[in-house]
């Protein structure tokens, strides 16, 4: 086994290691040994100290913040262990710097941050503006279809009441034609058979109008 060989699997060893005491594993974008901007941060200063990336110190915790908000960044960790793990720990960081650091309800990284953390960043339990933008837009929506229900209503009302005027004006027509007839104690003439030939159609169809517009407006259909 060459030195160099023999270096890398001292090093895979080291890695292996750290896997099995953080509890996930590497990702692809790991690296066996510190990376040489990094290499004073401390094990524990970094977000994945497996793979030693995003290191999360005072002067680097931004960056952190940024590259990981990112999901094609993500991407490289296969192990929903290694995400959690790294998410959390930013936001831990961030906290601790007093670093503003905003909840996303749509990463589902941050979903599944304690309840405790959450409550601590900057937009949790709070609507987006779009929301309220788009719950505006809908009871704006619901209220003028209420408005515009409302109106149609009252113009079916307003016709029902006016078709059942003309039927009741036609019934008082044909009644006082009767009356006549009877008053003057003779038979029923051509006259008002024919009238009542006239008028009785009209009266059943003003009546089966009236029985629709009922319905259209949910009212009960009263007897006729």
């Amino acid at each position: 086994m060459s030195f160099y060989a023999e270096d890398r699997e001292k090093f895979e060893e080291a890695i292996r290691a750290r896997e099995r005491k953080y509890g996930y594993k590497r990702g692809s974008n790991a690296s066996l040994t510190k990376p040489k901007d990094y290499a004073s941060i401390s094990e524990s200063d970094f977000a994945d100290p497996v793979g030693y990336n995003y290191p999360i110190d005072k002067a680097h915790i931004r960056g952190a913040i940024t590259y990981w908000q990112h999901i094609d960044h993500r991407k490289a960790y296969s192990d929903r262990k290694a995400r959690a793990f790294i998410t959390e720990r930013i936001v831990r960081a961030a906290l601790k710097f007093g670093v503003e650091i905003t909840y996303d309800p749509k990463d589902p990284d941050y979903a599944k941050l304690p309840e405790s953390l959450k409550k601590r960043m900057k937009g949790y339990g709070q609507k987006s503006m779009l929301e309220d933008v788009n719950a505006f837009r809908g009871w704006q929506e619901v209220y003028l279809r209420a408005q515009d229900e409302s109106k149609k209503e009252l113009s079916l009302r307003e016709k029902l009441e006016a078709l059942r005027e003309q039927r009741q004006q036609l019934e008082t027509e044909l009644n006082n034609l009767w009356k006549e007839q009877q008053i003057e104690t003779k038979p029923i003439d051509e006259k008002y058979n024919e009238k009542r030939k006239e008028i009785s159609p009209k009266i059943e169809k003003l009546s089966s109008e009236i029985e629709i517009l009922q319905h259209a407006i949910g009212e009960e259909i009263a007897s006729v």
